[in-house]
């Protein structure tokens, strides 16, 4: 073979390579283009805050509640009215972690005026986890600028931003043919005072072997977020609670470090005149293997939450307990 016909060959076959992946490049960015429009679009919420002001306005909630799932499931304003002639706003649901309670808290202020008091529900898990994209999208951008040139492939380097994505779409779509909150619905969400089940989801039996969960320590992922929250409930003058609410038995055992957690977050309140920690994840406190008490948990679990009837049971005790605080 001659070599004009072989370089010929060589640049032939370079041309088909580099076109591979010219092409593969414009799909990927292409495709990561459109998936970020669909994004943005999806967890567009730029109308919330108007919203929000126009329900809180002149209602003068004394109280602010603030947690995760566990919380909308467990601590109710109906109840605090009803029982303490409180007025109360609840901004609860999964994936509102200690990032988004900061944010938040600077706009209910804003248009809410600052609470008496504010309730957070700390979870075990308070320190492993992130605020969800689909809430804290209320609050303006939070992507950050994509370089579109620096990395092979955005599909690939964005593929857990692209998981998260989808499974909240997935989520939403559950959550509407269920007939749940949907994420604009925070309205109709105050009225919620929990759900009890036909057949409740949890493990009863104990295995012989089940995963014990570490606890992840402060600060963890957001924990500073927490921090800032306490500082700035500090200098308002806020009477803090925090809240560990109940788990079902097996959840419960399933903390592999729970003294850990309840000594973490007993010192950090001590760090504040009015900050409060109250902790009914204790056998000696609630009836945490009453199975009608609870929707879902057990052995092996990191999550539970309360039934209707358990968080009957449950605000009757708190609510109690929090008459002093007032």
């Amino acid at each position: 073979m001659s070599l004009s016909i072989y370089s010929s060959k060589i640049r032939a076959y370079s041309v088909r390579v580099f076109l591979f992946f010219l092409f593969l490049f414009l799909f990927d960015r292409g495709l990561f283009f459109l998936i970020k429009k669909a994004e943005a679009a999806f967890y567009d919420e730029s109308g919330f805050e108007m919203k929000f002001s126009r329900y809180v306005k002149n209602k003068k909630f004394s109280t602010l509640i603030l947690g995760t799932s566990r919380t909308y499931a467990g601590i109710h304003p109906r109840y605090m009215s009803e029982k303490l002639g409180r007025k109360a706003f609840r901004e609860a649901q999964y994936g509102k972690g200690p990032e988004y309670n900061y944010y938040f808290y600077q706009m209910y202020k804003k248009h809410a005026g600052v609470p008496k008091a504010v309730i957070y529900g700390i979870d075990y898990f308070i320190f492993s986890s992130k605020s969800n994209k689909r809430w804290l999208s209320r609050f303006g951008n939070v992507y950050g600028e994509v370089d579109f040139f620096f990395h092979i492939s955005l599909l690939v380097k964005y593929k857990p931003r692209i998981d998260d994505f989808l499974n909240n779409i997935l989520t939403q779509l559950q959550e509407e043919a269920q007939g749940r909150q949907s994420k604009g619905n925070f309205i109709k969400a105050q009225k919620f005072i929990g759900i009890d089940p036909k057949k409740n989801n949890l493990i009863t039996k104990k295995p012989a072997r089940f995963k014990k969960h570490q606890y992840r320590k402060f600060p963890g992922k957001e924990g500073r977020y927490l921090k800032k929250l306490l500082d700035e409930l500090a200098q308002d003058k806020v009477t803090v609670i925090l809240v560990s609410l109940p788990d079902y038995y097996g959840t419960f055992v399933s903390h592999g470090q729970r003294r850990v957690f309840n000594r973490e977050i007993r010192k950090l309140a001590r760090k504040y005149k009015n900050t409060h920690f109250l902790n009914y994840n204790r056998l000696d406190t609630f009836p945490l293997k009453r199975m009608d008490y609870f929707r879902d948990g057990g052995y092996g679990k990191m999550n539970s939450h309360l039934s209707k009837k358990g968080g009957k049971v449950f605000n009757d005790m708190f609510l109690e307990d929090i008459k002093k605080f007032y």
